[in-house]
Order: structure tokens, then C-alpha cells, then sequence
């Protein structure tokens, strides 16, 4: 993915207090923006060429939207600019199998159970030039009685996420094993 970045310059901005119709209607009249994250109802990023996404900024700033903040990173994540990095990964993905699984697999790509080890691979390797469905799949998860969530590394992000989608989920954050055996031990 660095080195797609590299290639294929590119950055992203995240918006606060615009949802995705509204978004859409605005500023993806550019080919190279897209919806990069689902965040929240009220969350979601952009991601694309450095020109592109300089121009959404600017028409967003004229339209009088406040809450946006460019974001510091190496490329356009979740974007057609990471085709390269997605023909990469499917070269090692090649070498691995995926087997079908008993428990449900819930992706962010499309928010839905799945169980099929190919299914989960494909998914797998289009998330990379795809947009994350985070709103999508806690809602998901949520509505298939599944409100307990484990933040995995530093940082508490989805955590905050996760309350904001629905007020009532439960949510933990580890960062290192002895963390992890604490969480367990209090299940």
C-alpha cells in the first residue's frame, strides 16, 4: 500500500456532520474521490488524487462546511489509487487458502455473515480499493444480537465509533496479550 501511495499519489479528508447522500450530492463529481469510510451517520471520509480531494476540501469550505480535516497519510486508501497494492496482495493471497468458516465472518466491504473461504478472500482483497461500511456493519452486527466489541491496538477510535452508531453497545480496547487474558478472564 506504500508503495501504491507512492506511485499513485493521493490523500484523504474526513467529514463531520455530513452523511453520505449529502456528500455525494456535493462533492463526488470528481472521478478520482470517493467514499473511502462509513464511519458513523455522520462520519465518513473521502479518499483520491491530491487534486481531487484539495478541490472537494476547497468546495466543501465554500459551501460552508466546517468540520473537515484532511487527514496525515501515505496515500488514498480505499480508493482506485491502491490497484496496484490490491494486485499485489492478490498475488500472496494466491498462495493461501481461506477455508469456510462454522461462525459468521462479517466484513466491512459489505456488512454481511459470511462463511465461504472464497467469499472471504475476494472480500478480503477488495477492501483495499473499497470503502469501509463501519456504520453498516455494527448496525449488522447489532440487529443480529451482537453488541459486544473488541478493539484490537492502540487507541480507542472505534470504541467511540461504535457508542456513536448505538449508545447501548459494549466496547473494550486492548493493546498488548496481558490486556487481552484481562478481558478474557473477566468473561
Amino acid at each position: 500500500m506504500h508503495l501504491a501511495g507512492k506511485n499513485n499519489p493521493g490523500r484523504m479528508a474526513a467529514f463531520i456532520d455530513l452523511n453520505e447522500t449529502r456528500i455525494k450530492e456535493l462533492f463526488l463529481q470528481n472521478d478520482i474521490v470517493v467514499i473511502a469510510n462509513i464511519n458513523s451517520a455522520d462520519q465518513l471520509v473521502i479518499s483520491g488524487s491530491i487534486e481531487g480531494i484539495n478541490n472537494t476540501i476547497k468546495k466543501a469550505q465554500d459551501e460552508g462546511i466546517k468540520k473537515i480535516f484532511p487527514l496525515n497519510v501515505s496515500g488514498a486508501f480505499h480508493s482506485p489509487l491502491m490497484n496496484e497494492a490490491k494486485d499485489h496482495l492478490k498475488n500472496i493471497l494466491s498462495k493461501i487458502k481461506f477455508h469456510d468458516t462454522t461462525i459468521p465472518v462479517y466484513q466491512n466491504i459489505n456488512a454481511k455473515p459470511e462463511f465461504s473461504g472464497k467469499q472471504l478472500k475476494t472480500n478480503f482483497l477488495n477492501q483495499i480499493v473499497s470503502p469501509v461500511k463501519w456504520l453498516n456493519t455494527i448496525e449488522k452486527l447489532i440487529f443480529n444480537d451482537i453488541n459486544t466489541f473488541l478493539e484490537l491496538g492502540p487507541g480507542n477510535v472505534l470504541q467511540r465509533l461504535n457508542r456513536r452508531i448505538n449508545k447501548n453497545s459494549v466496547n473494550f480496547g486492548v493493546s498488548n496479550f496481558k490486556e487481552i487474558n484481562k478481558i478474557i478472564n473477566e468473561f
